[in-house]
């Protein structure tokens, strides 16, 4: 393994994660959505991706602490976008869901993402995206081989 290439295209993913969360939070920002954070966009799209979870869950899967995302989950269930239900197993455990107008609001992000980025990458070859969703399903695939639990 090219070691120098590696850290290369580990930066370029870090930044283009870090570009591509500023570019769709101020599409977003412009629109007058309610979702007013990154980090919550990022919740409800777990949410939306993986249906309910519960807070260990969620934290495992964001990296982040409990308390991070208890907080998301209050401010998320005062806009009325996420439920919590408690579990039938253990009532001290809840699970977050999305309602449907946080349902509403991830598709009208995901639409303003693909939006975007669609115009952005416009001039992209159809083999090269082919070859890019390829490349971007193989690092998926390592990294859940090497951290089960995100399956």
């Amino acid at each position: 393994m090219n070691k120098p290439k590696l850290s290369v295209a580990i930066t370029l993913f870090s930044e283009i994660l870090s570009y591509g969360q500023q570019t769709l939070f101020k599409e977003i920002a412009s629109k007058n959505l309610k979702v007013l954070s990154v980090e919550q966009i990022d919740l409800l799209s777990l949410l939306a991706s993986r249906g309910p979870l519960n807070s260990t869950q969620i934290a495992s899967f964001l990296g982040l602490h409990k308390s991070a995302i208890s907080s998301r989950l209050k401010k998320l269930e005062e806009l009325e976008l996420i439920t919590l239900r408690k579990s039938d197993e253990d009532f001290r455990v809840k699970f977050a869901e999305l309602t449907s107008e946080g349902e509403a609001e991830i598709q009208t992000c995901q639409e303003l993402m693909l939006e975007y980025f669609g115009n952005l990458f416009s001039d992209f070859k159809e083999e090269d995206l082919t070859y890019f969703i390829k490349m971007l399903g193989l690092v998926k695939d390592r990294l859940l081989t090497e951290n089960p639990d995100q399956k």
